[in-house]
């Protein structure tokens, strides 16, 4: 899996998904935890595209899915791997984030 090489081995994890799901108020802990994490809630076929973006002046990803924004995720980097990782995925949240493409 790719995203494993982005990740730090000690990164640590949290999202907020609203109703979707439980929200992950404890921080899911290790590279294989947070990636398996990542990949369901964005799994293949899922229709979701993901875009690179500065999200409030740090490193982020926004993810769209059927032309709307679907979820922001926040990302700290230090020595080129991600350290932390909060994805806000609750519809109420991001009914204001418009997506502005770079």
């Amino acid at each position: 899996m790719a995203l494993l090489q982005l990740l730090d081995p000690e990164v640590m994890g949290w999202a907020d998904v609203g109703r979707m799901l439980p929200s992950v108020s404890e921080p899911i802990v290790g590279a294989q935890k947070v990636a398996e994490g990542v990949m369901s809630f964005f799994r293949p076929g899922s229709g979701t595209t993901l875009e690179a973006s500065i999200v409030n002046g740090e490193p982020g990803i926004i993810a769209m899915r059927n032309g709307a924004v679907f979820a922001v995720l926040a990302l700290t980097v230090k020595q080129g791997l991600i350290t932390r990782l909060y994805a806000q995925a609750d519809p109420r949240k991001l009914a204001h984030v418009r997506h502005v493409p770079d």
